[in-house]
């Protein structure tokens, strides 16, 4: 798979993620504890795609940008998600 289309991959799984850990923090604040583990229990395996890439990279330099796309993504989902939820 190209690079390209891995960093799209993680950045949407890094932007997922962000979604998840503020819904579960939302659930936290109401107390319910159903919602809350199910949050807890998928964020694990939502990281799986970005291990996968950065083990699979060769260079230190696709695995920055790896990282760089994960970051991306966490940030957006901060700035975009966080004020509807929280």
């Amino acid at each position: 798979m190209k690079l390209k289309y891995k960093l799209i991959i993680v950045f949407f799984t890094a932007l997922a993620l962000e979604l998840n850990s503020i819904a579960g923090f939302h659930y936290l604040m109401h107390k319910n504890w159903t919602g809350m583990f199910l949050m807890a229990f998928v964020n694990p395996l939502m990281t799986l795609p970005m291990n996968h890439f950065s083990i699979e990279c060769k260079t230190f330099k696709d695995r920055f940008y790896i990282a760089l796309a994960f970051a991306i993504g966490f940030g957006i989902g901060v700035i975009t998600i966080r004020p509807f939820i929280i």
